[in-house]
């Protein structure tokens, strides 16, 4: 788990500094988790979330090289909380316990963190 929020929270860091096209950035990030899991599961098994996921990896490089790394970073942390929402909004699906909790404690830590570098910054 440490492994993977590093590595998650590194990626904002690699987009903004290497120069590459978007697409081969989202490409190279697909490519490096896909080993990572086929390393770990050994046998995964393949869903049809693949284009989504890719076009939402490439979207995301794009925008974060045209934002500054304060908002790419906010939207990176925000992104899952909205998550469960969107899909109660779309299918009915209510959230869990344990996905509400989830979006309280990121939404307390990014306040907390605007707030602290917000007084910094005064």
């Amino acid at each position: 788990m440490v492994a993977t929020a590093f590595l998650w929270s590194s990626a904002g860091l690699f987009i903004k500094v290497i120069d590459w096209n978007p697409f081969a950035i989202a490409g190279a990030r697909s490519l490096i988790s896909s080993l990572v899991v086929l390393a770990w599961l050994r046998r995964p098994r393949f869903h049809w979330s693949l284009p989504q996921v890719g076009v939402a990896a490439i979207l995301f490089s794009v925008a974060i090289k045209r934002i500054p790394a304060v908002f790419a970073n906010l939207i990176a942390v925000i992104e899952p909380v909205f998550n469960p929402l969107w899909v109660f909004l779309a299918l009915g699906e209510a959230p869990g316990l344990t996905a509400i909790a989830g979006g309280a404690i990121i939404i307390v830590a990014v306040t907390a963190a605007s707030v602290v570098s917000a007084r910094r910054t005064t």
